[in-house]
C-alpha cells in the first residue's frame, strides 16, 4: 500500500514511506511480549547489536524520513531493529551462541 501511495501522491510532493521497528523497550513490551528476565535476556541475544531499541531511536527514524534530509526518499521501508531481521534473511544463525 504505501508504494502504491508513494508512487500516486509523489506529483503532489508528498513522500509516503515506512518504518518497521524491531524488538524494543516500552511499557507495553515489557508487560506482555517479554514478561520476565529469562524471555527478555534470549530475546536480546538474539539481535545483533545485543539490545533492544528505545522509543527514542524509533522517534529518530521518524523524524528523519519526515525531514528534509530524506527529500528524495519515497515508497521505502526503513528496518529500525538492531539487525534482527537479519537472521530471517539468512544472514545470521536463529540460535545464538
Amino acid at each position: 500500500m504505501s508504494k502504491t501511495l508513494a508512487v500516486e501522491w509523489a506529483r503532489f510532493n508528498i513522500r509516503v514511506n515506512t518504518i518497521a521497528p524491531g524488538p524494543f523497550q516500552s511499557e507495553g513490551t515489557n508487560d506482555h511480549l517479554w514478561p520476565d528476565e529469562e524471555i527478555r535476556s534470549a530475546v536480546a541475544k538474539a539481535i545483533p547489536l545485543q539490545r533492544f531499541g528505545t522509543a527514542e531511536e524509533m522517534a529518530n527514524a521518524i523524524c528523519y524520513l519526515a525531514s528534509d534530509y530524506a527529500a528524495y526518499i519515497t515508497g521505502n521501508m526503513l528496518v529500525v531493529d538492531g539487525g534482527w531481521s537479519l537472521e530471517r534473511e539468512g544472514f545470521l544463525p536463529l540460535i545464538p551462541e
